[in-house]
């Protein structure tokens, strides 16, 4: 990788700090979006961050291997919400409550598979420094999210999960010199999502 220097370990927090402040202490969940990207943006500033990393490091066969690993989350998602959802919680009235409603429901999704992936795996894998505690703070932010819609016990697979494949995409980050297939994987578990989203929301 070309950038001159890692960011300290602890801006890993940022996420966690933008989730904490935008859901908890706000109550609006696209304010956190914003602040995490902006300050992912703002960190690009700082490090000199070069976007051709963005473009490089293409392995067709990792592509299709990890990137189907990635698409998993639309099965496994639609099976297991019904099990992990916690009581109470109404997926349509959630997305509402958090304004991605009508017409910038597609805004959101496109954004969500396209620019999304490009700032966190620039921050994560490009910015971050090269270390298993970088992965350790990747997973645990999306725990924050999570905690008020699943059962407790789902969280350290959630956990898990995430730390593993923040490993496997740092791994290659590593292994090509590049941030594409990284991106490209990650925008496909991003899709994932979005698809089992769809889906929970018309069986609903």
């Amino acid at each position: 990788m070309t950038t001159l220097r890692k960011l300290p370990l602890i801006c890993g927090l940022l996420p966690t700090v933008t989730v904490w402040l935008g859901m908890f202490v706000l109550d609006e969940a696209l304010v956190s979006v914003v602040l995490y990207h902006v300050g992912i943006i703002a960190c690009m500033f700082w490090q000199n961050f070069e976007l051709k990393q963005v473009l490089r490091g293409f392995d067709a066969r990792l592509c299709l291997g990890v990137g189907g690993l990635c698409l998993l989350t639309w099965p496994l998602i639609t099976v297991l919400w019904p099990i992990m959802v916690q009581p109470g919680v109404d997926l349509s009235a959630l997305l509402v409550d958090w304004r991605i409603r009508g017409s910038f429901v597609g805004v959101f999704v496109v954004y969500s598979i396209t620019l999304h992936p490009i700032l966190e795996e620039s921050f994560w894998r490009g910015m971050m420094p090269d270390h298993w505690k970088s992965d350790i703070l990747f997973a645990g932010f999306h725990l924050l999210v999570l905690y008020p819609l699943v059962h407790a016990i789902w969280l350290p697979v959630v956990f898990g999960v995430l730390t593993v494949a923040s490993g496997i995409w740092r791994w290659i980050t590593r292994r090509q010199q590049g941030l594409l297939v990284p991106i490209l994987t990650h925008a496909l578990a991003d899709l994932g999502v979005v698809l089992a989203v769809w889906m929970l929301l018309r069986a609903s």
